[in-house]
């Protein structure tokens, strides 16, 4: 069964993360009758990031890449009058995923977000009108953009995100919350075709620990104000002002030419993005990873690291949190309003370290083969 998807291999993106280890599960898996096509649309301008040992061994996957100029989302979606003038000036890269569909003739579409290229992409599916159309919900676009000063420009994306609401598509949510969300702030009632399926965890990533964690407390986050970077400012501060002598380190797509690096970075260690193998190294040295995002619709990477043994703080808009609660870890599911109160938990956590139990429930319930097998379910049956 062939299935065309949108696909970009950013190396700090969840989605990119998930598409690479599904790539892959397929490719082990022998008895799979999946066909994958990815199709990646970029501008003329940009470099396209391919993890080519991927490509080059993959039997049943393919990628097709279409170089279409277009303008950048965020100078469109302030000026737009309505949701057409964006499907006009996007209409190439329509265009481009529609003849990537013809040549493909997929059983089922699959679109990976509710950004303006999965948008673009379910204006061409819809056209093509004769595969099964699944989007995989991410994330909540309303709640990316909430941030935004231009109250036009978060209407058009509001209208964008609610052009998904179609009775013809099956949606896959990574949790719950991020299922209601959706349901309750985006489209306005129950989504009757879709399923929730927790992200996994790499196998690889199942560690035992190895030693006393060192006294660093690590991030590893888009710098955008939804994963709330700010509050990494402020735990750095009041680590230096108190003397409390932890090494603060991120990973993160932060350029070093802007003014929030300059100011950030004599208290933070900053290192850019990399590929998802090589995150275990750093999950190791870790005394304890945090996350005080604002809104998550699940938290990849708090999961990975505790798949290392290392200990996590997540907030509570976070849906990871629930499953630190399914795991009895309630205590690291915390408010990030005090700097003062997350170094005195931090203490006691990483004193304490990951509970064996603990670990291996997760291991149990997350790691890739089970939740992909399910996943390669939902895209034949759907």
């Amino acid at each position: 069964m062939k299935v065309l998807t949108n696909i970009r291999f950013y190396t700090v993106a969840g989605i990119a993360q998930y598409l690479s280890n599904f790539i892959r599960h397929n490719e082990r898996d022998s008895s799979s009758s999946l066909f994958l096509h990815g199709v990646d649309i970029m501008r003329p301008d940009e470099k396209q990031n391919i993890p080519f040992a991927l490509i080059q061994s993959a039997r049943r996957f393919k990628l097709i890449t279409r170089c279409v100029d277009s303008p950048q989302i965020a100078d469109v979606i302030k000026t737009a009058p309505n949701l057409d003038h964006v499907r006009s000036t996007y209409e190439p890269i329509i265009q481009a995923y529609l003849s990537a569909i013809e040549q493909v003739q997929p059983d089922v579409i699959l679109i990976n977000g509710t950004f303006y290229l999965p948008w673009c992409l379910l204006q061409a599916a819809t056209r093509y009108n004769k595969a099964r159309i699944i989007v995989h919900y991410h994330g909540v676009l309303k709640k990316e953009v909430e941030h935004w000063k231009e109250e036009l420009a978060k209407q058009r994306f509001l209208e964008m995100e609610r052009d998904f609401d179609r009775p013809n598509i099956t949606y896959v949510f990574p949790s719950n919350h991020a299922r209601q969300t959706a349901e309750n702030e985006v489209f306005g009632h129950v989504l009757q075709h879709a399923v929730v399926l927790p992200n996994p965890t790499p196998e690889a990533f199942f560690q035992k620990p190895q030693g006393i964690r060192e006294r660093t407390i690590g991030m590893v986050s888009r710098w955008t104000r939804v994963k709330n970077p700010s509050f990494l400012i402020s735990l750095a501060r009041h680590n230096r002002k108190t003397r409390a002598g932890y090494h603060i380190r991120a990973i993160s797509d932060l350029e070093k030419d802007t003014l929030s690096y300059k100011k950030a970075s004599s208290i933070i260690s900053f290192s850019p993005p990399v590929d998802n193998a090589q995150l275990p190294s750093f999950y190791r040295r870790l005394g304890v990873l945090i996350m005080p995002s604002h809104f998550e619709t699940y938290g990849n990477v708090a999961q990975e690291a505790l798949a290392m043994n290392t200990p996590v703080l997540v907030s509570e808009n976070s849906w990871f949190a629930d499953t630190l609660r399914e795991l009895e870890l309630d205590r690291w599911v915390m408010d990030f309003s005090s700097p003062a109160a997350i170094l005195e938990r931090i203490e006691e956590i990483i004193a304490t370290g990951v509970p064996h139990a603990a670990w291996e429930q997760l291991r149990e319930r997350y790691s890739d083969t089970p939740i992909f097998n399910a996943y390669s379910r939902i895209l034949l049956d759907s």
